[in-house]
C-alpha cells in the first residue's frame, strides 16, 4: 500500500516538471540489497524463495540517478513478489548487456499476458486479478517505471513466458 501511495505522489509531482537528475556512482549489489530488504516481510509471509545471483553483480558499479533507479527496481521487484505464488520463486540476476548491464527479474506465479502489458502501456487497462494470484493493480508502478527509465536511458522489456514473467531492465554503465 505504501509503495502505491509513494508511486502516485512521485508521479503527480513530476507531471509538471522533469525531475532534476542526481547522477552518481551506484553499487548494484548494495542497491538491490536495500530494495529487497524493503520487502522482507511480504517475502516471509508468502514463503517465497529469493534467488539472487550476487556473484554476477558483486562488483558492478554504474553511473545513474540513484533515486530513479531505486524506484524502477523497487516497482519491478515488488510486482514480481506480488504476483508470485505462495511458496514460489523470484529470481534476480545480472548479465553483461550490449551497452551496460541487463538486470533480469523472473517470478513464478501469475504470468502477464501480452494483451495486458499492451493495455497498461496504452493507458487503457489494469492488471486483473486471477483466481490463482488474488492480486490486482492498475499498472501505475509499471507505467511510472517505464517513464523514469526513459529519463535515465534505461530500457524495460517485459517477456511473458510459459512458466515465468521475465522483466529485463537494460541499464547503461555510464550515464
Amino acid at each position: 500500500m505504501y509503495e502505491q501511495l509513494e508511486n502516485t505522489l512521485y508521479w503527480i509531482q513530476n507531471q509538471k516538471n522533469t525531475p532534476k537528475l542526481n547522477i552518481q556512482t551506484i553499487d548494484m549489489k548494495l542497491l538491490l540489497d536495500d530494495v529487497i530488504l524493503l520487502f522482507k516481510e511480504i517475502i516471509l509471509t508468502k514463503n517465497l524463495r529469493m534467488d539472487l545471483d550476487h556473484k554476477s553483480f558483486q562488483r558492478i558499479s554504474i553511473v545513474s540517478d540513484w533515486s530513479l533507479l531505486t524506484i524502477i527496481l523497487r516497482n519491478i521487484i515488488y510486482n514480481a513478489i506480488k504476483f508470485a505464488d505462495k511458496g514460489g520463486t523470484v529470481t534476480i540476476f545480472v548479465a553483461p548487456g550490449e551497452s551496460g548491464i541487463d538486470l533480469e527479474v523472473l517470478n513464478t506465479g501469475t504470468i502477464m499476458k501480452m494483451e495486458t502489458i499492451e493495455s497498461i502501456l496504452n493507458g487503457k487497462g489494469k492488471i486483473k486479478n486471477s483466481i490463482k494470484s488474488k492480486q490486482n493493480g492498475f499498472g501505475i508502478g509499471l507505467k511510472l517505471s517505464l517513464s523514469l527509465a526513459n529519463l535515465i536511458h534505461c530500457n524495460i522489456i517485459i517477456k511473458p513466458e510459459t512458466s515465468v514473467t521475465r522483466v529485463i531492465v537494460k541499464i547503461p554503465i555510464n550515464f
